[in-house]
């Protein structure tokens, strides 16, 4: 599938104005163009070697028109592996439970559907995928979230682990340049429907 970057005018800003203009884009994909490129980005991270090699998937549960995981969740868990799903905490936190189906997700926090939180929380190690959100990237696989730091909090006592990190979006969301802080937590892969970074 060809890249639909050069479709958009070259863009650079701070971090805000690059969160609003990855939204933009994201939002104005049509439906037919957003249905084939989520399908060719399940396609390319299910035959990735990172995916295959793990045994246990931390995944967000996509939310709007961010780039749909439901998918990636039943078939991991149809893989047999382990699937870890994020909770919003107090404090500005959030930790990861197992669930055994997309059933046992229940709406919380700003209307994300999460995993009830019983049991014990989930920890990335050797053997784990996380799969990051974000609203913005660049080819060099920054990342701009959505403001609240969840993902960059979670990941940095997890650095050394030995969990794979990547993350999904449409090509439309890769921006020439973002801008990063010290505490920005850069996934190891970015997966487009174009191919993986």
């Amino acid at each position: 599938m060809q890249s639909r970057e050069s479709e958009f005018p070259s863009f650079q800003g701070g971090k805000r104005e690059c969160r609003r203009e990855g939204q933009r884009r994201r939002a104005g994909l049509d439906k037919a163009v957003r249905q084939k490129a989520q399908e060719e980005i399940l396609r390319t991270l299910l035959q990735s070697p990172f995916y295959r090699e793990a045994d246990t998937l931390f995944s967000y549960v996509s939310y709007g028109d961010e780039v749909d995981t439901h998918g990636l969740i039943t078939a991991a868990l149809r893989d047999g592996k382990r699937v870890c799903c994020p909770k919003a905490e107090a404090g500005g936190r959030m930790a990861f439970y197992r669930i055994s189906g997309l059933e046992e997700l229940t709406e919380g926090f700003c209307g994300i559907r999460e995993p009830a939180g019983t049991g014990q929380p989930c920890f990335p190690a050797g053997g784990s995928l996380v799969i990051m959100p974000g609203c913005a990237f660049d080819r060099d696989r920054h990342r701009i979230g959505y403001g609240g730091g969840f993902y960059d909090r979670f990941l940095a006592g997890f650095q050394k682990s030995g969990a794979v990190k990547a993350a999904v979006c449409f090509s439309c969301q890769i921006l020439p340049y973002i801008p990063q802080e010290e505490t920005d937590i850069r996934p190891d892969w970015l997966i487009t429907e174009d191919g993986i970074w």
